[in-house]
């Protein structure tokens, strides 16, 4: 179990590296990264029933999963981390 220090880190350290400013909020964010990960499996199944290219059908998957991921780590709140109107 974690304790609140363990979360605050050690004392009389701080961050040296200002906090960063998305340029959108995380609403935005996680709405992009879910329709990302629907194109992905649109794009799997698409490949996999042979309607589109299988390898450009397989390949566009697994970049808009990619690009998924990235999303969600983007809309995660970490404390050096400011999304615009907080």
């Amino acid at each position: 179990m974690t304790t609140e220090r363990e979360v605050a880190g050690p004392p009389g350290i701080e961050p040296d590296r200002p906090p960063r400013v998305r340029r959108f909020g995380r609403r935005v964010y996680q709405i992009t990264a879910v329709l990302c990960l629907v194109a992905a499996v649109q794009a799997a199944i698409l490949a996999a029933v042979g309607v589109a290219g299988r390898w450009w059908g397989f390949g566009s998957a697994v970049v808009l999963a990619a690009g998924a991921v990235t999303l969600m780590v983007k809309s995660i709140p970490y404390g050096e981390v400011r999304f615009p109107g907080r």
